[in-house]
């Protein structure tokens, strides 16, 4: 027969075993939800305005959600790196993110950047959802790899739109020599063309800061289209302005930005707007304001954006297991959502979140449809 001193032996690891046992499933109960984050607010020029905001609309959804009880439950933690567009940097933080953290799913900005993250996402089986980035190469056959943001190709109809409604038939494009800027000049070309429109482009480096020979060829043009990033643009447009040429401007959403549309050689330029900025659209208001509260500066589409996406999951993930393969499923069978861009539809399979915009025009510093 077993010893008293052998029953309280094994009485002792059972109840040990059962207060660890305990603990470890009270402990994983309580883990918080880890969503990484490897977004460029530094560029090689200093601050990417893009990538801040896009980061900090993140961080207030992740606030707003926390405050309603996070997720199943569950709080968020956003682990957040700045890769500073550097695709070599990024590849490394997303491999340490994933011995330390493993996240839940990732969010990555800017082209460049996305197409090296998402062969790590593909490797890995997590979801990355790229955010300002416009290259159409990111989720070309990929599984696990998504985009929420507008494309060359879906902002087409508006640019077609804009050209016949200004009456267009010769077009000059100055576009920057990157899958950004040639994904807009090519889709233009050959639509705009096919149309019986005629298309001229030059294009230009990242580093350039001189536009002046640019501008002076598309002078006789009917109107001139510039694709390039916030500083490129502001550069380009005055030098337009100050040539003279009072035909018709066209250019892209980040002129809607409250940091860059009050410039004065955007007067005017015409572009696709999303719908935050139309003061009648009574949703997006409380977000701005939220934003404007905890920032201290205007909401952007850029906020808006990484605001909408974590929006959307949490909404997903209402009545499902926060898991890597739960987040693919659910992306892949597609959803619509009303948020602070409107109606936003992902159709099943698809793997392009855009959302919806309007014909617009910078006029005295603010957008106008």
């Amino acid at each position: 027969m077993m010893s008293r001193i052998m029953k309280s032996t094994v009485l002792c690891i059972a109840v040990c075993f059962c207060f660890v046992f305990l603990f470890a499933g009270k402990k994983k109960e309580n883990e918080p939800i880890r969503i990484g984050g490897i977004i460029s607010t530094t560029n090689p020029f200093g601050t990417a305005a893009e990538g801040v905001e896009l980061r900090d609309g993140l961080m207030l959804a992740v606030e707003e959600i926390n405050g309603r009880n996070g997720i199943k439950g569950k709080k968020i933690k956003f682990i957040f790196e700045d890769c500073g567009q550097d695709s070599d940097r990024a590849s490394d933080i997303f491999e340490r993110m994933e011995k330390e953290y493993r996240p839940l799913f990732y969010v990555s900005s800017h082209s460049s950047v996305s197409l090296v993250l998402s062969r790590r996402a593909e490797d890995h089986g997590v979801v990355l959802v790229s955010l300002v980035a416009p290259s159409p190469r990111i989720t070309v056959n990929k599984k696990w790899t998504y985009r929420y943001w507008v494309t060359a190709e879906s902002e087409l109809p508006v640019y077609l739109a804009l050209l016949e409604r200004l009456k267009v038939e010769d077009l000059g494009v100055i576009y920057l020599n990157d899958d950004f800027g040639t994904s807009y000049y090519s889709n233009i070309k050959e639509s705009f063309e096919l149309g019986g429109g005629s298309v001229e482009g030059t294009y230009f480096p990242v580093t350039e800061a001189n536009f002046y020979d640019d501008v002076q060829r598309f002078l006789k043009k009917d109107a001139i289209f510039a694709v390039g990033f916030e500083s490129h643009l502001a550069v380009i447009l005055k030098e337009i302005r100050d040539a003279g040429f009072k035909k018709p401007v066209l250019s892209v959403n980040a002129l809607c930005s409250p940091t860059i549309r009050k410039l004065p050689q955007l007067d005017g330029v015409y572009m696709p707007a999303p719908l935050i900025y139309n003061r009648r659209y009574l949703y997006a208001h409380e977000a701005a304001d939220n934003y404007g509260n905890r920032f201290g500066k205007p909401f952007n589409h850029y906020a808006a954006a990484g605001y909408d996406l974590l929006t959307i999951i949490s909404n997903l993930l209402e009545n499902e297991e926060p898991t890597r393969e739960n987040i693919r499923v659910l992306l892949e069978g597609g959803f619509i959502h009303s948020g602070v861009f409107g109606d936003v539809v992902l159709q099943e399979g698809d793997h392009d979140i855009d959302f919806p915009e309007r014909p617009a025009r910078i006029l005295d510093g603010e957008v106008e449809y």
